[in-house]
């Protein structure tokens, strides 16, 4: 095992930053993380995501701040807006088709690639969006699977395979192969 994992072992970067920032994300309290794919259409990938954190904005932003700068840098010609939402402001930046919107809502951290996507995560946390039917809890086949889960654990990750297979039966029927 040790031969194996080591050169992929051999390509993270040794410095003192790792601990560092352990450090942060333990002082921050980081909770209920989530990356979630919403809609793959037309080579279209909405994706959203966010944590829930203790502490302040700016801490976040500390931790956070030099991956968004580095990400943010590949789109340099990207056009950026601040967006006021139900008194947020979502910080945009868009360069042809792909976007990337952030917001701190209270104690959350969300992004998106979609603006609509964002607006409708805000509502979700901020309660205003009350449409049961629609979440994972309401899903049969998401209550079977987290029943399975211990009462407390690190990560869970939940996939919903149906979706992703009817569009490839769509895509297989469109090309005949």
């Amino acid at each position: 095992m040790q031969e194996f994992l080591q050169k992929p072992l051999s390509h993270i970067p040794r410095n003192n930053e790792a601990p560092q920032k352990l450090k942060q994300i333990e002082q921050l309290e980081l909770k209920d993380a989530f990356l979630a794919v919403t809609s793959i259409a037309n080579n279209d990938v909405k994706v959203l995501g966010g944590f829930r954190f203790k502490g302040n904005s700016q801490d976040v932003e500390n931790l956070i701040g030099h991956a968004r700068t580095k990400l943010l840098g590949t789109f340099p010609n990207a056009k950026h807006e601040t967006i006021d939402y139900q008194h947020r402001k979502i910080d945009t930046s868009a360069q042809g088709t792909q976007m990337m919107a952030t917001v701190y809502d209270v104690n959350w951290f969300l992004a998106a690639n979609d603006l609509a996507g964002i607006k409708t995560l805000m509502d979700r946390v901020d309660g205003r969006l009350k449409d049961q039917e629609n979440t994972l809890p309401s899903d049969a086949a998401f209550r079977s699977a987290s029943a399975h889960m211990p009462a407390s654990h690190a990560m869970f990750f939940y996939l919903q395979p149906k979706p992703l297979v009817e569009k490839l039966v769509a895509l297989r029927a469109a090309t005949g192969t």
